[in-house]
């Protein structure tokens, strides 16, 4: 696995899963495996629509909140 060093001296994995064009419940199924096959990135966005599902994917994982990446995109509208 490769890792980026971030600006605060953690290691992020350079690989994950996305849930793009994903239904909440097949993001939810996805992520929960995911995390459990050890996967620590997950790569999201607003715009998705799948919040929900990637969220109780995390929940349900029994992963800790402190040990994933979670990586997300808004619209330039959001502020």
């Amino acid at each position: 696995m490769e890792y980026v060093t971030l600006n605060n001296g953690i290691k992020m994995p350079m690989a994950g899963i996305g849930v793009f064009m994903m239904s909440p419940a097949e993001a939810q199924s996805a992520v929960e495996s995911a995390l459990k096959s050890g996967v620590r990135l997950i790569d999201t966005a607003n715009g998705y629509m799948n919040e929900s599902g990637t969220g109780r994917g995390i929940k349900s994982s029994g992963v800790s909140r402190e040990d994933i990446f979670l990586v997300t995109k808004l619209w330039p509208t959001v502020l």
